[in-house]
C-alpha cells in the first residue's frame, strides 16, 4: 500500500528546459509554457464523460501520441496493451490514487526496477492539455509508465528517438530480436518466403511484434511514402499476420499517431476490393479511427525495413546478473560467468550496458558462449555469439543447451587500455529449465582462448 499521506513533488525529476528543447525539435509546437497539473486540473480529448483512472478497459487505440518523438516507445506500449497480463505486470498500482502516488515495474538495462512516481503531468499553459502522451477515456496508465520512464533517465527529452526492439525489452524484459527485412528480402533464395516465415512463426508462439518504416530503405523517398499514408522514419505496432484461404497474406498495423496517417492503397478502409467474407475473416471495423490498418505483406516488405520481436515465453526462467566489463585484462578482477546446465534446455543469453540513454555514445558490447573444454576446463566449443554493436543490448539466438558446464566471456573494446575503467553491464539468461550461474576469475589467456576460438569459428 502507498501511504495516504506521500508527499506530491516533482522537484527532484522535473527539468523544463531539456523537456521543451528536445521536444519542439522532434514534433513541433509551442512548448515553452509548460505548466505541471494533477488530473483534476487537466482538460482532456473526453472531458468529463469518464472518470480519472489508471486502467479502465486499456486497449492499444487508447494511446495518444504528444509532441514528444518517442513513437517507438508508444508503439511498444500499444502492443503490450493487448495482452493484460503485462500490463498489469507493469502497473503495480491499479486504481486511481487520491495522494497521487504510483508505483510501475520497468525493466531497465535488463533489471527490474520498482519506480515511483507522482502525477503532476506537463501541460499546456493555456489550453490545460497534456503535451505529451496521453490516453483515451481519461485513463493515466500511458503518461504515468512515459512519465516512469523519463524519471529514470533524467528527462523526457531522454526518451526521443528508438526502435520498438528498446520498448519491448523496457517493458517486457524479455529477449528481444531484430529481423532484418532489407537484407532478407534481397536474398535469391525464398527471402520474401523466410521473412513471412519467421513473422507468421513469431505471431503464432504470441511474441510481440513492431516495425520500423523507411528508417533504412528508401528512407529519403519521404514524399512516397506520404503518398501512400506512412511515415518514414517511423515506428508502428504490427498486430497481426493473416494468410487468407486464397493464398494471399494481409497484416494489421497500427500507427502511434492515430488515424491520419495510415495506409490509403490495397487493403485499406477505401478499398474497392473488400468483400462482406474478407471483412468477416478479417473482423474488419470502419471508422475506428485508432490508426490501425490491413495491408499486402509485399508492400510491408517494400516500405518496412525491420521487425521487432519481443520474445515472452509463459513458465521460461530467468536469471538477472549485473557484472562489469573489463578494459583491461591484467586487471585482478577479470572474471568469466560460469553456468551449469543440469538438464537439456533452450535458452537464450542478453548483453546489456548500463545507462545507454544516458550516454552520449555507446560503447560496442558483445558476448560469447562457450562450453567447458573437457580436458584443460577452459573455453571450448563455442555454442552461441551475439553481435558486435554499439547499442543498450545484444542477444544470442535461441539456442539448444545440453546438460554441462559452460563459460560466458563478455567484450568491449572501445575504450580498451589500462587506464580506462570497467564497463557496467548485466548479462540476462533466459531459459526453459533451471540453471546456476556464479562468476569465476580467469587469467588474460581465457580471453585470449576465447576470443581464438570465435575467430576460428
Amino acid at each position: 500500500m502507498i501511504d495516504d499521506d506521500a508527499s506530491l513533488t516533482n522537484r527532484d525529476f522535473t527539468d523544463n528546459n531539456d523537456i521543451v528543447t528536445l521536444a519542439e525539435t522532434h514534433r513541433g509546437g509551442n512548448l515553452r509554457d509548460l505548466v505541471w497539473l494533477r488530473p483534476s486540473d487537466i482538460y482532456t480529448i473526453d472531458g468529463r464523460q469518464y472518470r480519472w483512472s489508471v486502467l479502465h478497459d486499456p486497449k492499444s487505440s487508447d494511446i495518444i501520441q504528444g509532441h514528444l518523438g518517442n513513437c517507438w516507445f508508444l508503439s511498444a506500449l500499444a502492443v503490450i496493451a493487448e495482452r493484460k497480463e503485462l500490463l498489469e505486470k507493469i502497473m503495480i498500482t491499479k486504481v486511481y490514487q487520491q495522494n497521487g502516488v504510483y508505483l510501475l515495474y520497468l525493466c531497465i538495462d535488463g533489471l527490474w526496477q520498482s519506480i515511483l512516481v507522482d502525477d503532476f503531468l506537463p501541460c499546456d499553459k493555456n489550453s490545460r492539455k497534456q503535451v505529451f502522451a496521453q490516453a483515451r477515456k481519461n485513463q493515466l496508465w500511458i503518461p504515468l509508465i512515459e512519465k516512469a520512464f523519463a524519471k529514470v533517465y533524467g528527462s523526457y527529452g531522454k526518451l526521443t528517438a528508438g526502435r520498438t526492439i528498446e520498448g519491448f525489452s523496457v517493458l517486457c524484459g524479455c529477449p528481444v530480436k531484430e529481423l532484418d527485412i532489407t537484407s532478407l528480402k534481397n536474398e535469391e533464395n525464398g527471402g520474401l518466403e523466410m521473412i513471412w516465415a519467421k513473422m507468421a512463426s513469431a505471431n503464432e508462439a504470441g511474441f510481440l511484434l513492431g516495425a520500423s518504416c523507411g528508417s533504412r530503405s528508401n528512407a529519403d523517398n519521404s514524399a512516397e511514402y506520404k503518398r501512400v499514408g506512412l511515415l518514414s522514419n517511423h515506428a508502428y505496432s504490427l498486430l497481426d499476420c493473416i494468410a487468407l484461404p486464397d493464398g494471399r497474406r494481409v497484416l494489421r498495423v497500427r500507427n502511434p499517431w492515430g488515424g491520419n496517417f495510415v495506409w490509403n492503397q490495397e487493403w485499406s478502409e477505401k478499398w474497392s476490393g473488400w468483400t462482406p467474407e474478407l471483412k468477416n475473416i478479417l473482423k474488419f471495423k470502419s471508422n475506428t479511427n485508432d490508426g490501425s490498418f490491413y495491408m499486402p505483406f509485399e508492400a510491408f516488405c517494400y516500405y518496412f525495413d525491420a521487425v521487432d520481436i519481443a520474445k515472452i515465453r509463459k513458465n521460461w526462467k530467468e536469471l538477472r546478473i549485473p557484472l562489469k566489463i573489463e578494459n583491461n585484462w591484467c586487471s585482478p578482477n577479470l572474471q568469466a560467468l560460469k553456468v551449469i546446465v543440469t538438464h537439456d534446455t533452450e535458452a537464450t543469453f542478453v548483453l546489456y550496458q548500463n545507462e545507454s540513454r544516458k550516454k552520449p555514445d555507446n560503447h560496442d558490447i558483445f558476448m560469447l558462449v562457450h562450453k567447458e573444454d573437457s580436458t584443460h576446463g577452459g573455453p571450448g566449443r563455442l555454442v552461441a555469439a551475439t553481435s558486435r554493436k554499439l547499442a543498450a543490448f545484444t542477444s544470442t539466438d535461441d539456442i539448444f543447451l545440453t546438460a554441462g558446464i559452460y563459460f560466458v566471456t563478455y567484450f568491449s573494446f572501445t575504450k580498451f587500455s589500462n587506464n580506462s575503467p570497467p564497463l557496467n553491464g548485466v548479462v540476462t539468461i533466459h531459459s526453459s529449465k533451471s540453471m546456476k550461474a556464479s562468476f569465476t576469475l580467469v587469467s588474460p589467456a581465457f580471453y585470449h582462448e576465447s576470443l581464438a576460438v570465435y575467430v576460428k569459428k
